[in-house]
């Protein structure tokens, strides 16, 4: 054991490397920096940090007494939710497509949209339940994409369908297809013949009904404002985009954990530099780069 307690730990893997260990960094950003960070072991879930992360905040930030908290669905959790309101803090969070029976419920509902004043190619729809307001939007741009990959996974399910059918017996890629948890949902066993499958019409249907949606939550009341609140999300994916590539974040060549939490801390701290920087120049990193790069000093 290198650490004690253990840091470097394989857990669920966003890059799709699940052997190699890695870690979890918690970032808390407010226009545009961050403001407090943590470093998690490698397996601990997203969701799990953030009622710890909200309460140190409070007790350490003044000015987050008073904020409203914004994540998406992988830090959505009921416990989360409570973790919240117990501190008094107004919440966005993300409820993705399929998070609980109740969003599946609510995405799936029929309504009619209204037109997003500031972007046309958004919607949105808005529901009450209980002391939670749940805002459907439907993105008509990734409605499109949606529906031609929909079309793509049909594709495949009719092809394996084709050269085997059985419920019992069938070969090993009928076998994956049916354990896979994107073409799966789309098989169901014949009506009329309980020994063979067949595409499931009312799954198909489903799923280009809810194309191009997401929904969001909070015990705010205006669906505009949640809307716009939690768009910001875009600066916390800017900061960990900008800190994985320009910044070198990953990977990360250390082993103990004194030496792995410096070197986030050092990249956390170089983003805030880079971020003031892009405030007073009006120019993104990559610009200022190919300004300064060919710029020396020389001493005469």
């Amino acid at each position: 054991t290198i650490n004690d307690p253990p840091l470097r730990m394989r857990g669920h893997s966003k890059d799709h490397q699940p052997g190699r260990p890695q870690i979890v960094v918690e970032a808390v950003t407010a226009e545009g920096f961050v403001v407090n960070k943590e470093t998690h072991p490698g397996n601990r879930a997203d969701k799990s940090v953030l009622a710890a992360t909200a309460k140190k905040a409070v007790d350490e930030l003044e000015f987050a007494r008073g904020a409203t908290w914004t994540g998406d669905t992988g830090m959505n959790s009921k416990k989360a939710q409570d973790a919240l309101d117990e501190l008094g803090l107004d919440w966005v969070l993300g409820e993705g497509r399929a998070r609980t029976d109740e969003v599946r419920e609510v995405i799936a509902a029929k309504g009619e949209f209204t037109q997003h004043p500031d972007n046309v190619d958004l919607a949105y729809r808005a529901e009450k339940r209980g002391e939670k307001l749940f805002v459907v939007r439907l993105n008509r741009l990734e409605q499109k994409r949606r529906l031609k990959t929909i079309e793509r996974h049909l594709a495949r399910v009719r092809l394996e369908l084709g050269k085997d059918d059985k419920v019992s017996g069938h070969g090993r890629r009928l076998c994956g297809l049916l354990s896979h948890k994107t073409y799966g949902p789309y098989v169901r066993k014949k009506p009329d013949d309980a020994t063979r499958l067949e595409l499931d019409p009312d799954a198909v249907a489903l799923q280009r009904e809810i194309a191009g949606r997401s929904v969001i939550s909070s015990k705010l009341d205006d669906p505009l404002e949640i809307d716009a609140i939690y768009r910001r999300l875009y600066e916390v994916e800017g900061a960990f985009r900008t800190l994985k590539s320009e910044l070198d974040l990953r990977p990360i060549r250390h082993r103990k954990a004194p030496r792995i939490r410096a070197h986030v801390l050092l990249c956390v701290m170089a983003l805030n530099v880079v971020r003031w920087i892009e405030r007073k120049t009006e120019k993104r990193l990559p610009r200022l780069r190919d300004i300064l790069t060919p710029l020396c000093a020389q001493r005469i």
